[in-house]
């Protein structure tokens, strides 16, 4: 990869780790996510069952093997959700790139509405900059 792409990655991670750094926890976290993939309807009561199995507070705590099992997240994750894994899922395709990236968060990132409605500028900018990144890497 040419220094120039290098620089905009780190420049993008860098502005990725600044705009959502107050996101809050949601509450459709990993586990329930995937709750909600295997068993479809789920009780309060077992919303936070699942929800107990996820440590992470922010979303810098979500971990590159968490990114690489849960790929079924943004398909059962509400927008509060989506807003909080999405910049851990984003920073770890770019730490790979172009080796390795996860089709989930291109498609994500690619398909956000209604999703998209709770991010601020400086956030949706992250996204258009993520996607523009990728396209050119597939031309």
């Amino acid at each position: 990869m040419d220094i120039s792409k290098q620089r905009r990655i780190e420049s993008l991670l860098k502005r990725i780790a600044t705009a959502f750094s107050d996101v809050p926890r949601p509450r459709i976290t990993k586990n329930v996510a995937r709750g909600y993939d295997d068993e479809w309807m789920l009780s309060e009561s077992r919303v936070q069952e699942l929800s107990n199995l996820d440590v992470e507070r922010n979303w810098t705590d979500v971990t590159e093997n968490d990114v690489r099992i849960f790929q079924e997240y943004f398909c059962f994750s509400d927008a509060e959700g989506w807003r909080f894994y999405l910049p851990a899922y984003m920073s770890y395709y770019l730490a790979g790139f172009p080796d390795y990236g996860w089709d989930a968060v291109y498609w994500a990132c690619a398909n956000p509405e209604p999703k998209f409605d709770l991010l601020n500028p400086e956030q949706r900018a992250c996204i258009d900059d993520f996607l523009e990144l990728v396209h050119e890497q597939e031309k």
